[in-house]
């Protein structure tokens, strides 16, 4: 089965827009058609996104990521990782997919799809990776 990670920006569409590309690829996992990984760095990235500029409440919060560690494969990259010049926050997308194995990183990140792949494992657009499927 694929192995992939999203970018925070993927999450934010999939958990905002409920007829986005990215709530499919979100549906795709729910339905064990995919193993979508993710790390307590992208999980804390995510949440201040939601909490400050979409408003969710510590409640809804604390739903989501209960969600998403209910279907994601969890992994704490112990190993930091420079690549990504422009954006080194982008970093933790990075290192996410290097410990947890992953086939795929799916973004929405100029500065993550400049890079195209990395040790082996390819980053794309959520169109290109819905396609691939």
């Amino acid at each position: 089965m694929v192995r992939v990670v999203f970018d925070t920006n993927i999450y934010i569409s999939a958990l905002h827009f409920k007829s986005s590309l990215p709530r499919k690829l979100l549906e795709s996992v729910e339905n064990e058609e995919l193993h979508l990984i993710i790390s307590p760095q992208i999980m804390a990235e995510m949440r201040g996104v939601l909490r400050v500029k979409f408003g969710y409440i510590p409640n809804k919060l604390n739903l989501v990521e209960e969600l998403l560690t209910s279907i994601c494969i969890v992994v704490d990259p112990q190993k930091r990782i420079r690549v990504v010049i422009e954006d080194a926050d982008d970093d933790k997308i990075i290192e996410c997919a290097i410990e947890g194995d992953a086939d795929f990183i799916v973004s929405g990140d100029r500065h993550l799809l400049n890079i195209g792949s990395y040790k082996g494992v390819k980053i794309v657009s959520a169109r290109e990776f819905w396609e691939s499927l």
